[in-house]
């Protein structure tokens, strides 16, 4: 193979490596008693472990997923249509994986656009499938992606789940959502919980974890922040 074709893998659109992750059976119970509602919010502090929940069980359960790393350009929301594009054409292939593209004739109308967009990628994904969208927070509250979210992830089928994972909780943009019941939540209570039961040998690996996690705030680092 020439590797001169090989494109590198997206940052954005990459699952953190979950190795070495202390299993949190009662907190991976608990999300697949969520998974009966379609979207799943997880939020909590950072450095509350809340990236390495996501990825450790998907792993663990051997799920499928789309991940997608939200960051400020998404509050344009052509830019989040195209790289989510890109991450459903890695995930699939083929024609299959084709999508609408984002145009600026459709700003005018963003929901609706939302709406088929979603609709098109939910029909393509397998079964049991996850779209994961992290660090939720750095979409600025202004930005229109809130509209299309709300109207996109209202097309979520039976079957098919979106987890968000954030630092606060869902935005009123996505109410009627909340309102039709479609929205579990985790909070922070229940991860510290979670934390609190564990053996002390996993406790104070966690709190190892936490207090890295704090000192790296203090400086400039690369890579995520759960």
């Amino acid at each position: 193979m020439d590797v001169r074709t090989v494109q590198p893998r997206l940052a954005k659109l990459t699952r953190p490596r979950s190795e070495g992750l202390f299993p949190r059976a009662r907190l991976f119970a608990q999300l697949d008693e969520t998974r009966a509602r379609p979207i799943v919010w997880l939020s909590a502090p950072p450095g509350a472990g809340k990236t390495s929940l996501v990825a450790s069980y998907l792993e663990a359960r051997k799920l499928r997923a789309l991940w997608y790393q939200l960051d400020s350009a998404d509050a344009d929301p052509a830019a989040f249509f195209y790289y989510l594009r890109i991450a459903a054409a890695e995930l699939l292939h083929g024609k299959k994986a084709v999508l609408p593209l984002f145009s600026q004739e459709h700003a005018s109308d963003i929901a609706g656009f939302a709406r088929l967009y979603f609709r098109e990628l939910f029909s393509r994904l397998p079964l049991g499938c996850i779209l994961v969208l992290d660090n939720y927070q750095d979409v600025p509250e202004s930005s229109q992606l809130h509209l299309a979210l709300q109207s996109g992830l209202e097309e979520t089928p039976t079957g098919l789940n979106v987890i968000a994972v954030s630092r606060s909780g869902p935005p009123a943009e996505l109410s009627r959502l909340r309102a039709a019941q479609r929205v579990a939540l985790i909070e922070w209570d229940q991860l510290r919980l979670s934390l609190r039961r564990q053996p002390t040998s996993r406790r104070l690996s966690s709190n190892c974890r936490r207090r890295r996690c704090r000192r790296s705030l203090s400086r400039p680092m690369a890579g995520r922040q759960a």
